[in-house]
């Protein structure tokens, strides 16, 4: 199953952990008011949700607006669902601090590449230790301060940040600040 996104005992790891962890993977439904926000602010007719986990973003966007076609990428969960093409908004919630972290910036241009208008990423920037993959390691991989990810992704992508605050995205309003940081992480990258 190696590819340059994962290594085969990795992939093995993360399948195991979504298997273990019921929950783990099905939080993407509380992120649909700001998807339905980032389609009011920058139109397009696609959506992609990068590491849907469960599929539970594309489950709430059917269920309180879904017009509009929703691709979803998992790799570690079967069947694996790969419907990976450039799309207008991008979702990556709660990804890239899963990713080996030699194979980050191969994911980050990944997305990059499928982002053709703005891509919204979530990261944490703790360890979660009661995530804990089969070989003890903590399930996030890449833990970076805020502006480690910041530098990170603008460096990597070539795209414009807007940092927003999560309490605002969640209810569906996009409202740029300066910089917010609670426990994660969450910028909108404009192509």
């Amino acid at each position: 199953m190696s590819n340059h996104f994962f290594t085969d005992e990795y992939y093995e790891q993360a399948k195991e952990l979504h298997q273990r962890l019921p929950k783990y993977g099905a939080n993407g439904h509380k992120w649909v008011h700001g998807l339905k926000a980032m389609i009011k602010r920058y139109g397009g007719d696609s959506i992609l949700d990068y590491g849907c986990g469960k599929g539970t973003l594309k489950a709430a966007y059917d269920g309180i607006c879904g017009s509009l076609p929703f691709y979803r990428y998992e790799p570690c969960i079967e069947p694996i669902v790969d419907e990976r093409q450039p799309c207008d908004i991008v979702m990556c919630t709660h990804v890239l601090e899963h990713i080996e972290p030699h194979l980050l910036d191969d994911v980050i241009h990944d997305i990059a590449r499928l982002t053709k208008k703005a891509c919204f990423i979530s990261v944490s920037y703790s360890y979660d230790s009661h995530k804990k993959l089969s070989d003890g390691r903590d399930s996030n991989l890449v833990v970076l301060k805020p502006e480690e990810w910041h530098n990170r992704l603008t460096s990597i992508t070539d795209m414009k940040s807007i940092m927003v605050e999560r309490r605002v995205f969640r209810t569906g309003v996009i409202d740029p600040i300066d910089v917010y940081f609670d426990v994660d992480f969450d910028v909108i990258l404009e192509a």
